[in-house]
């Protein structure tokens, strides 16, 4: 067998597998240690994650750590 008949898509899936895995670890991370946010919208954020990994993930860096579950600071 030569090396151009080899299907790739293994690797791949696995490249990409691995990346995904880290980005849902990363947000669980930035999740538990984000010095403002509300304890109870950290555990709806941490159950987000874990329910929809991906979708969760994606969710909590786009919009998690700027808008949702602060706790107020006082002026």
């Amino acid at each position: 067998m030569r090396l151009d008949e080899v299907p790739m898509w293994p690797l791949l899936v696995g490249v990409l597998g691995l990346a995904l895995t880290a980005l849902i670890i990363t947000a669980l991370v930035q999740i538990a240690k984000h010095p403002t946010i509300d304890p109870t919208a950290r555990a709806v954020w941490i159950l987000i994650v874990l329910v929809a990994p991906v979708l969760g993930a994606i969710a909590w860096f786009w919009v998690g750590p700027k808008e949702i579950g602060h706790i107020s600071q006082p002026k």
